[in-house]
């Protein structure tokens, strides 16, 4: 039998951390079916093909390969997620009786928003982009 709050400490841990990884999940999920559509689109030429019939997650791709992402896209993403997992695992430690941790990443936040910074506005619209082709497609 493991130590209860060593176990809580972990699974906390690890719903702070799955964001971050899903993140690097959804990287690869994009270039495999990217790869696929390619594959396909190569195949339906050399046959003189004039219809391709492709699948949710290839329309997908194809939309999202028209937005052009780079790696500031991804540490947005990351940066954003960070402030939100610092306030979970503030809140974390103010359990267990260490309340500065949440404190600093309050003071943070409020001096992002004192010095012109639109946080509500950056998480609305990173959370948008993480879902956003799915909603534009239904739109």
């Amino acid at each position: 039998m493991g130590n209860p709050i060593l176990d809580f400490i972990t699974n906390g841990f690890g719903t702070i951390v799955k964001p971050i990884t899903d993140v690097f999940q959804k990287k690869e999920d994009r270039k495999i079916a990217h790869d696929a559509i390619i594959g396909q689109l190569h195949a339906a030429q050399q046959a003189g093909d004039q219809e391709v019939v492709v699948n949710d997650q290839h329309l997908e791709q194809v939309l999202a390969g028209q937005l052009g992402t780079s790696w500031k896209d991804e540490y947005v993403t990351l940066s954003i997620v960070g402030i939100i997992n610092a306030y979970i695992a503030g809140g974390i430690l103010q359990g267990f009786g260490y309340p500065h941790f949440l404190e600093g990443v309050i003071l943070g936040v409020k001096t992002m928003v004192a010095t012109g910074i639109d946080v509500g506005f950056i998480m609305n619209a990173t959370v948008m982009a993480a879902i956003g082709l799915n909603v534009w497609r239904k739109i």
